[in-house]
């Protein structure tokens, strides 16, 4: 079916809904929902571990006793609950999630105010109508779960208006879903910076704490997900847990350099050190495309997704709401619906592909044409990561219990096939360990090696400079420093924290 026809038919099916009323979800006819009833909870847990939000100093007591953190939380069902949840639900629990004492008329009133501040640009009739948008959902509130052991997938940034219709279908198909508020470090107002990436960051870990209490979540089996800022989130969360199994970025910002760098600023994460397969589904413009920050982490396998025609907000239900009348974009709808149905099936393929259908992920490298996908609709790259045969503690071993000529051995053999045959962190991680064993003339051959496969390296250059001036030879050690510190602003494995570090020393012992 072309494009054209498909929202042609969405049309023709939002006519059939505003006529029927509530009772028809044209979302239904557009995604490939599974077999399973959807049951959905909001829980209301405190990690007390931290302070309290600002907001939450104006609450009952009862409710400060820790930074409060709302979870979402989508699972299969046992059976279909004849009095499913509306769209309006999910609006007011929105309040009702930092809340729980508010009246029903609170509920409804604190919802609008809550919604007004996350859309600070919308008119008041444009919110009027996101609000009069009236339609069930798959979902039954507190329905007892099915039988089994799920795969979770946490989204971050966002509130449930956005992520119930992700959690709904993927929750249909098997796969338990949570997701968090975009709350900052100290208050629910989301913050741009580093401490806002890590209370998402922490957030997600807290969430996942919890529902892995449940005797039908398989925590081992997690994906890590989120749209915009939310996929730096999701790499960070990956980058520390090494049960996540996968990576999903909507239309996120990880691809671009500046945001990555922040990633970098994070504990626990470097792009060296990255492995955890990535989905990255974008459109065609600006921060989501460009791939800068991406092509530094070449240890993992990347399904590089570009999607034509979507806008930023076609990723998640708020694209969606053109179905029903309210625009809360500033652009026209496009391919906003059959996009975001391919969209989800990718998505939801690359989860199961990760999660015990590994076969699932061939279907990722297909031609678009291949799966049926609409002319012109995505174009899809492929870019396997570099696979690491050595960590730095198994050198480390070798070094240990076979010497350093079979040390270098290895890597001889190695070279030969990839002339990067180990990460700049493990080459790094093991040459300071020998400095730490007084093998300087070891360590100046490792260092060597180093440079060998990274010649644009300054963590190199550097060392090896220093090591001069260890064994005398001052001339030798300075010329060394002055080549580093031109090459500084080259080394494309450079974080921009270290290569202020480095640039400090360099100058300090030229000085």
């Amino acid at each position: 079916m072309s494009k054209t026809k498909t929202t042609l038919v969405c049309l023709f099916t939002l006519i059939a809904h505003l006529v029927n009323g509530q009772g028809s979800n044209p979302l239904f006819d557009q995604l490939d929902f599974g077999s399973y009833p959807v049951g959905y909870q909001l829980i209301q847990a405190y990690d007390r571990g931290r302070s309290p939000l600002k907001e939450q100093l104006k609450l009952p007591e009862a409710q400060q006793i820790g930074r409060a953190v709302p979870i979402y939380f989508w699972y299969p069902a046992d059976e279909k609950e004849e009095e499913p949840m509306s769209f309006k639900d999910y609006l007011t629990e929105w309040a009702y999630s930092w809340d729980f004492n508010l009246s029903e008329e609170e509920i409804t009133t604190r919802a609008r105010l809550e919604a007004s501040k996350y859309h600070r640009d919308l008119a008041k009739e444009t919110l009027d109508a996101y609000f009069s948008i009236d339609i069930e959902t798959l979902a039954t509130r507190n329905a007892d779960a099915s039988k089994g052991n799920f795969p979770l997938v946490i989204f971050s940034h966002g509130n449930m208006d956005r992520w119930w219709i992700w959690g709904e279908y993927l929750a249909s198909h098997g796969i338990a879903v949570i997701g968090t508020p975009n709350s900052g470090a100290h208050q629910k107002r989301h913050e741009m910076g580093i401490s806002g990436l890590e209370a998402q960051i922490r957030d997600a870990e807290f969430a996942i704490s919890v529902v892995a209490e449940y005797d039908f979540i398989d925590a081992k089996s997690l994906i890590a997900a989120g749209s915009s800022y939310g996929s730096l989130s999701a790499a960070g969360l990956a980058a520390r847990n090494d049960n996540v199994r996968g990576v999903i970025s909507l239309d996120g910002i990880i691809a671009d350099a500046n945001e990555g760098e922040l990633l970098q600023r994070t504990p626990y994460f470097d792009y060296q050190l990255f492995t955890t397969p990535i989905l990255h589904m974008h459109s065609d413009f600006g921060f989501s495309s460009n791939y800068i920050w991406m092509d530094q982490m070449k240890y993992a396998d990347q399904y590089r997704i570009k999607m034509d025609g979507l806008r930023h907000s076609d990723y998640h239900f708020y694209g969606m709401a053109d179905l029903f009348g309210v625009n809360l974009n500033d652009s026209e709808l496009k391919n906003s619906v059959v996009g975001f149905s391919w969209v989800m099936k990718y998505a939801l393929t690359f989860v199961q592909g990760l999660t015990g259908k590994e076969n699932r992920l061939n279907y990722l490298k297909n031609s678009p044409g291949e799966n049926g996908v609409p002319e012109d609709l995505m174009e899809v790259d492929f870019v396997e990561g570099i696979k690491t045969t050595y960590s730095a503690s198994e050198l480390l071993e070798v070094l240990d219990k076979k010497g350093f000529a079979e040390l270098k051995a290895i890597y001889t053999k190695m070279s030969a096939a990839n002339p990067q045959p180990f990460s700049p962190i493990t080459f790094f991680d093991v040459g300071i360990m020998m400095h730490w064993f007084d093998m300087i003339e070891e360590e100046k051959v490792w260092f060597g090696l180093f440079l060998e496969s990274y010649p644009k390296s300054v963590e190199a250059m550097y060392r090896l400079a220093r090591l001069d001036a260890l064994t005398g030879n001052e001339e030798l050690s300075k010329t060394k420093l002055e080549e580093a510190k031109r090459s500084l602003n080259d080394d494309p494995d450079l974080s921009r924290d270290r290569r202020l570090f480095l640039l400090s020393r360099i100058e300090r012992f030229l000085n």
